[in-house]
């Protein structure tokens, strides 16, 4: 009778990333793209780390108003709330955020440049309103 010795593997070690845990999660789901069904785990995983002022224009008479919207924290739903700002309502009004807003994501020092420019009553820099993406709600 012949005893079968078991050999213990190599362990797989994976390149730590800078970031951390959060960094090597992000990796790995990023990976995974062109599989099928991996678009749904990427956009929850966007929900979570979505990000905290979106900027887009949406259909408004016959021209397109800008908003720029302060997202909530907190807002682990598939379509968080945000305070949308523009030019018919600079104080501000709370309302859902739009369906896949987390590609609508811009930076804090630009959101807040635009968000006082609104609340003066300023005009906003064309070249980045031409940027910004139309939403049809």
């Amino acid at each position: 009778m012949v005893i079968a010795r078991s050999v213990p593997l190599p362990a797989r070690v994976l390149p730590r990333s800078p970031v951390g845990r959060r960094g090597s999660y992000l990796r790995l789901s990023v990976q995974g793209m062109s599989e099928p069904g991996s678009r749904v785990m990427a956009s929850a995983t966007n929900v979570v780390d979505g990000p905290d002022y979106i900027a887009f224009r949406i259909p408004e008479g016959r021209g397109l108003l800008t908003v720029v919207a302060v997202v909530q924290p907190g807002a682990g739903a598939t379509f968080p709330w945000a305070v949308w700002y523009s030019a018919l309502a600079p104080a501000g009004e709370f309302k859902r955020a739009p369906l896949n807003y987390t590609h609508f994501g811009i930076g804090a020092r630009i959101a807040k440049t635009l968000l006082e420019a609104i609340k003066a009553g300023g005009s906003l820099p064309a070249d980045l309103v031409e940027q910004l993406s139309i939403v049809k709600l």
